[in-house]
């Protein structure tokens, strides 16, 4: 059986995006947080850390499905999975599906 994971992002928890951005620019709005040095669009690299039961083994293949668009993804060797170049167009999240084994 397939194992889906769906999770909501903001560019604003994006390490690679607060890089630089200073304490008082961060906002929080109904229970969001928000940067208002961020200008989008943004893109970073989203990692998937803290997964409790979603634990594709390395080297395995996933789905990814990000705004209706597919790729396919493959769990580094340290367990971990990455999405490259995630686009956030504005401060809103992002769903981000994983579909693997």
């Amino acid at each position: 059986m397939n194992k889906t994971l769906t999770l909501l992002v903001s560019a604003s928890l994006c390490s690679s995006v607060q890089a630089g951005l200073s304490n008082q620019s961060t906002q929080y709005r109904n229970g969001q947080v928000f940067h208002t040095e961020i200008k989008y669009p943004v893109t970073a690299d989203v990692t998937l850390r803290r997964r409790q039961k979603f634990l594709p083994k390395p080297g395995e293949t996933v789905r990814v499905k990000i705004n209706g668009k597919v790729s396919e993804e493959k769990i580094g060797s340290n367990g971990l999975l990455t999405v490259p170049m995630v686009r956030f167009a504005d401060a809103k999240t992002l769903e981000i599906e994983i579909v693997g084994k």
